[in-house]
């Protein structure tokens, strides 16, 4: 799972729940990432993948990324 709670609850749980269940994104970053061989599959991989483009690769922080990924 990609989502960190802070304080877990119900609704964390719950929310974290529906973004493995629903289907991923389709736009040009989720693209562009799956062209790279991630596989983005669920809600919760799209919403990863959008965090570290906006974290990392807009930043020109790239090498970071390929880190976090492997965590």
């Amino acid at each position: 799972m990609h989502m960190a709670c802070i304080k877990p609850t119900n609704g964390c749980e719950r929310a974290a729940s529906l973004l493995e269940e629903l289907k991923a994104e389709n736009n040009y970053v989720t693209r562009m990432w799956s062209g790279a061989g991630i596989p983005v599959q669920t809600a919760a991989d799209s919403q990863a993948l959008l965090q570290l483009q906006k974290e990392y690769c807009d930043k020109k922080k790239c090498l970071y990324a390929v880190s976090a990924m492997s965590i």
